[in-house]
């Protein structure tokens, strides 16, 4: 992702570090910067966001929050931390999402009176940082948001929707539904699918999250739009975007499953922004679907903390690493917090399936209610009662204790599940589990009743619910033990257990700064020693003249067929090396005079599979004519590296050798030491050029001579040159070389290398006693 070091800067009053020290500080502690340019007088990043941060960093608000935590910098304003609007309930604009659609929420705004006409300079010149084009005032300010924050927008010709009141309906596709795209071109859809429509005809108006129709296009005679900003299931993002080939910027950020809330979010971005460039007032606004989440929290101990990273941290150093996270957080004790929380939470309301992440503690089923009472002293649980029985330690009845769990079979067998859902997802337990309660101490249990309809505590020994009692289960050994319990925020959607926490506070506190331990010595065990014969194989090839190639392990034929090939052309492991060694040949023999070789002599050290077997092998082949002396050398070579007999294969002219065959082979390994100091060059991946000069020279001339002028006049261009005949009659020398042009930019054209030619020509003949053959 590009980001804009003078956008970066409006985060904050005071000036950021200069640019190659903003680099670095991202590189050490959060993510690659693949590349740096300057683009307009500014300086652009081009960040390497990986998956686990999409949701929070693919915007420059996020990659400014970073700089704000790294730096130890408040930001000067936050937009994810702004009050959210409150939606009026008007008649002119409603919104709903589809029963049947999970994971998505929408919301809207209606805004009338808008003047729709060329942005403002500011705005263009912020978009052709990135290469956007500008459309218009509106839309552009939607591009701009999803720049800003991370959120798409989609503006649409509030004349697109029929009827009175305008509606925006979330729901499937119809099977076979054309949609004709903004750009022109025209797509199928079906019914798994996700548009955007108008809620009183039912037309599809875009394809939610991927592209928007052109039929509800924002053009200069629109003069009020539908402002959208939603949330769609990442899966069918993806899935839509995939088979439909439409890869957005808009689907990139929404198939990484960013927070709901974020969406609420770019609405009144996007909103405050339009109003600003285009003019207009807000008639309405409204939302639907899967409601914002409630906040998370997360917690830690110190001695954890330690543990896992390995430092000496005091509860301060951890503190301070926070306070630059600028998150709250608290100490707290588990079992002086939950019989509060217990006291809170009688008499909620049961709700079977209720998620506190979204309900919060207007409702509860037993799994969610246990779940809410850990989760709120900072100790993970996963949500299902089968799930947590496997999670939790076994323990006997007599050896209860405050907060351990009491998992029993419920009255409705459907309810009652052998099977965990996501803690090791569908692995079977002993026993099957529809219920779940918490054991509070004096025989009594606490517990989200369907029965009772509510959370109540009762005696073990007369509840219901607890007749078939199949197990009880620890989840922690200690509730008396202080916790960080800190709230994490909303769009860091990667931070859920103590580990990810521990992880943050890693980073930020500096892996540099994490103390060196060296790996403890052992003794070589059996793959070690396969992987040492084959760095000895790869030493001794590589000696003999040898380049190693690598070639793809799929092919179109074998005896071993993928599950899930990627392609019907490569749905096979390889039998062997022997088809692609002859490829590689092939393709570099044509590149002899680029590699400056008389002979291409490659090998292959890999994998080939059987119906039931893997084996390593090492396969070997030369475009020489005199191969079979070839070979023999070779093996020659390592029955004495290896002092053992070779176990070889020879087919089509590749001879393949039986890598397991050489062990063991400790005499090889003796003295051996891996290859050091090698270099590196950058292939091109342009097409080289070749000519030949050839020149006749008074007898007694040097060859340097000659290659000082070639060096000279083809200049950066030269790729390399080779003397490939010499030959001296009477009193006169001829020497005749090849000389290779390439540039790592461009492909050349024939006129600047005849130009870089016709200047070594002229300059050898300046030469007395010179003549051009």
């Amino acid at each position: 992702m590009k980001v804009s070091y003078h956008w970066l800067q409006e985060y904050f009053a005071e000036p950021l570090p200069s640019a190659p020290e903003v680099r670095r500080l991202l590189e050490e502690h959060s993510w690659e910067v693949e590349g740096v340019e300057e683009v307009r007088g500014d300086t652009i990043f081009d960040i390497d966001v990986l998956p686990n941060r999409a949701a929070d960093s693919l915007s420059h608000r996020g990659i400014a929050r970073e700089l704000s935590i790294l730096l130890d910098t408040d930001m000067k304003k936050d937009p994810l931390r702004e009050e959210l609007l409150e939606y009026s309930n008007s008649d002119a604009l409603k919104a709903c999402v589809d029963e049947d659609i999970s994971d998505t929420r929408v919301t809207a705004a209606y805004v009338i009176g808008v003047t729709v006409k060329e942005s403002p300079q500011w705005l263009k010149e912020r978009l052709a940082l990135f290469g956007q084009r500008s459309i218009n005032n509106v839309v552009d300010a939607t591009n701009y948001v999803m720049l800003a924050i991370g959120q798409p927008l989609h503006a649409f010709d509030a004349r697109a929707f029929t009827g009175e009141t305008k509606q925006v309906r979330i729901k499937y596709a119809s099977e076979n539904e054309s949609l004709e795209l903004l750009g022109g071109s025209t797509v199928t859809l079906d019914s798994t699918d996700i548009v955007v429509s108008d809620g009183a005809s039912g037309r599809a108006l875009d394809v939610a999250g991927v592209k928007g129709g052109a039929a509800a296009a924002v053009t200069e005679d629109t003069t009020s739009i539908v402002l959208t900003s939603s949330h769609f299931d990442p899966v069918s993002i993806r899935k839509t975007a995939q088979r439909l080939k439409l890869w957005t910027d808009a689907s990139a950020r929404l198939q990484n499953n960013p927070a709901l809330m974020l969406a609420d979010h770019g609405l009144r971005e996007g909103l405050e922004l339009i109003l600003d460039v285009a003019g207009g007032t807000t008639l309405g606004s409204a939302s639907a679907g899967a409601p914002i989440e409630q906040p998370q929290y997360v917690g830690t101990t110190t001695s954890d903390i330690n543990r896992l990273l390995g430092l000496t941290l005091e509860t301060d150093d951890v503190i301070a690493v926070l306070n630059r996270w600028n998150v709250p957080h608290r100490s707290v004790v588990p079992v002086d917090e939950l019989p509060q929380l217990i006291e809170q939470s009688l008499g909620t309301p049961y709700k079977y399936g209720a998620a506190f992440k979204y309900q919060g503690t207007s409702c509860f089923d037993c799994s969610s209610f246990v779940r809410f009472l850990y989760f709120s002293v900072g100790i993970a649980l996963p949500r299902v009662s089968i799930d947590q029985y496997l999670y939790t330690e076994r323990v006997d009845k007599e050896h209860l204790v405050y907060g351990d769990l009491i998992f029993s079979k419920s009255s409705d067998h459907a309810a009652n599940r052998d099977t965990t859902v996501v803690f090791r997802a569908g692995t079977t337990v002993d026993v099957s589990v529809g219920h779940v309660g918490m054991y509070v101490g004096a025989g009594k249990v606490v517990h989200a009743s369907s029965r009772a309809g509510e959370v109540v505590v009762e005696d073990i020994a007369n509840s219901p619910d607890f007749k078939d009692v199949v197990g009880y289960g620890r989840v922690t050994k200690d509730l008396q033990a202080p916790r960080l319990l800190v709230e994490v925020p909303f769009e860091r959607r990667d931070v859920n257990i103590s580990a990810d926490l521990t992880e943050e506070i890693g980073r930020i506190y500096g892996y540099d700064k994490l103390p060196y331990q060296p790996l403890p010595v052992r003794a070589p065990q059996r793959d070690d020693e396969i992987f040492l014969i084959e760095e000895r194989l790869r030493e001794v090839l590589v000696s003999l003249g040898l380049s190693e190639v690598y070639t793809y392990s799929l092919t179109d034929t074998g005896e071993r067929k993928l599950l899930n090939a990627l392609t019907t052309e490569k749905n096979y492991l390889r039998a062997s090396l022997v088809p692609g060694l002859r490829n590689a040949l092939t393709a570099n023999v044509k590149q002899k005079m680029l590699l400056g070789m008389e002979h291409i002599a490659i090998f292959e050290i890999g994998s080939i599979f059987s119906a039931d077997a893997e084996q390593r092998v090492c396969g070997i082949t030369t475009d020489q004519k005199k191969k079979q002396e070839f070979f023999e050398h070779i093996r020659s070579v390592l029955r004495e590296t290896f002092k053992k007999e070779l176990s070889y294969t020879e087919v089509d002219g590749v001879m393949q050798i039986d890598v397991a065959a050489l062990t063991p082979a400790a005499v090889a390994l003796e003295s051996y030491e891996p290859m050091h100091n090698v270099s590196f060059t950058q292939i091109s991946p342009y097409p080289f050029v070749t000519r030949d000069v050839a020149v006749w020279t008074p007898i007694g001339t040097e060859e340097k001579i000659i290659e000082e002028i070639i060096e000279k006049h083809a200049g950066e261009l030269l790729q390399r040159y080779d003397l490939f005949d010499t030959y001296t009659k009477d009193d006169r020398t001829s020497f005749a070389y090849h000389v290779v042009f390439q540039s790592l930019e461009r492909t050349l054209t024939d006129a600047e290398v005849n130009e870089r030619m016709d200047a070594i020509y002229s300059s050898l003949k300046e030469i007395k006693g010179f003549e051009i053959r």
